[in-house]
């Protein structure tokens, strides 16, 4: 008898696992918006105008505004080489300034020429000027009877500035701490916030210390009007120093100070009194002094200001 065939029994197959059903949210969730996209953008009309940007040229930085040449004849370079002249009055770009230089275009001519001869565009309804106090940093100036040039000239400094930003005035620090701006530095300064007057601030000493008094210094070259400014700012502030500390008057005098005679704007250097004396340093040492300095400081500034008709 033939035994029978056994049947091969399949395994079964595996039963799919039950897919999890997501939770429900809760009532006071807040359904997640998904983002629009952001159509393309349209292209712009040749015609219409960019969006306002700072200019640079060539990779010479961010535009200063426009500055006017006040001599008869300024000579524009490229290294050495002169690669136009510019007349009297006329109104240039200025961009880059280092070391009382700068790169300016007019029309078709671009290059550097010295700062010393760019008059600044001030409007006539604003005044800005530049505050300067002597020394700073690594250099402290003269020292006398326990007294700091440095920290004299920035404290005084410091309270003029008080006093003409009470007045309505734009002030410019070329230094607010004791550091040490170089002196290209300070005119640089004052040429890039077009400012139109520049008070530097010192301390005076001598080997005898008998010598006493205040005195300030303009510089006579240049254009005949920035000549004759500086020395009308520089007698006003003389005036008003010598009356308000009542230190002997050694008047008003021309120097060729590296602030004043290579800076375009009108420019003075205030020596307030000796360090080396002992009357003139007990002064500056005065809080109560150094209030009337600022003062009388501002005083001349301001009496300026009304003689140009600003």
């Amino acid at each position: 008898m033939k035994k029978p065939t056994p049947v091969k029994k399949t395994a079964p197959k595996p039963k799919p696992k039950p897919v999890a059903k997501p939770k429900p949210k809760p009532a006071n969730t807040k359904p997640v918006a998904k983002p629009n996209p952001k159509p393309a953008p349209k292209p712009t009309p040749a015609t219409s105008k960019p969006k306002p940007t700072t200019p640079t040229v060539n990779g010479h930085g961010k535009s200063y505004g426009q500055r006017i040449v006040n001599v008869s004849e300024l000579n524009v370079r490229k290294t050495r080489s002169t690669v136009g002249v510019l007349k009297k009055g006329t109104k240039v770009t200025m961009y880059d300034v280092k070391s009382g230089w700068a790169y300016v275009t007019s029309g078709k001519i671009a290059g550097y020429v010295s700062t010393q001869y760019l008059q600044s565009t001030t409007p006539a309804n604003r005044k800005i000027i530049v505050i300067d106090a002597g020394h700073g940093g690594k250099d402290p100036g003269a020292s006398g009877n326990k007294l700091v040039e440095k920290e004299v000239t920035l404290n005084v400094a410091q309270r003029v500035e008080k006093l003409l930003k009470s007045a309505g005035i734009e002030v410019v620090m070329t230094r607010t701490g004791d550091t040490y701006p170089t002196l290209e530095d300070r005119i640089d300064t004052g040429v890039k916030a077009n400012a139109d007057t520049f008070v530097s601030i010192h301390c005076n000493f001598f080997s005898k210390a008998s010598a006493n008094g205040t005195e300030t210094y303009y510089h006579n070259g240049g254009p005949a009007d920035r000549a004759n400014h500086s020395k009308q700012l520089a007698t006003f502030i003389n005036e008003r120093l010598v009356q308000a500390i009542d230190t002997t008057n050694r008047g008003v005098k021309k120097e060729e100070y590296r602030v004043i005679n290579s800076n375009p704007l009108a420019a003075v250097l205030v020596e307030l009194g000796f360090l080396s004396n002992k009357q003139d340093a007990s002064k500056l040492a005065s809080n109560k002094y150094r209030d009337i300095a600022a003062k009388a400081i501002y005083q001349g500034i301001l009496d300026y200001y009304k003689y140009i008709g600003k």
